[in-house]
């Protein structure tokens, strides 16, 4: 019995909403809205700082590469040591290395 009026309740609704017209002025969507916050509502205090996109020279790829070919998942020395021979940070070194293997899942 409790399933049937959960049932009924949902017909119910279904059929008032369809049938009843204009939504309230607050259910409709903002006519200027696009997802991202307008100029003016933001406030300066609020503004993300945004990381820059690391650029990767020949030479460190061929390090980087060299490494993962021997192990994809190097010690915490062995990273600090690359780190210091590519001049990289140690935290770019670990993030290269868990990309490296994502792309490997993905792309073969």
């Amino acid at each position: 019995m409790c399933v049937l009026a959960v049932i009924f309740m949902l017909l119910f609704r279904l059929i008032f909403v369809s049938f009843s017209g204009p939504s309230p002025p607050d259910m409709q969507p903002l006519a200027a809205y696009s997802g991202y916050p307008q100029p003016a509502a933001v406030h300066p205090q609020s503004l993300q700082k945004f990381r820059m996109r690391t650029v990767f020279t020949d030479s460190q790829i061929k390090q980087l590469e060299a490494l993962f070919e021997i192990t994809d998942y190097p010690a915490v020395e062995t990273r600090a040591e690359l780190a210091r021979r590519t001049g990289l940070s140690e935290e770019t070194v670990r993030v290269w290395f868990k990309n490296r293997r994502t792309a490997r899942l993905l792309f073969t």
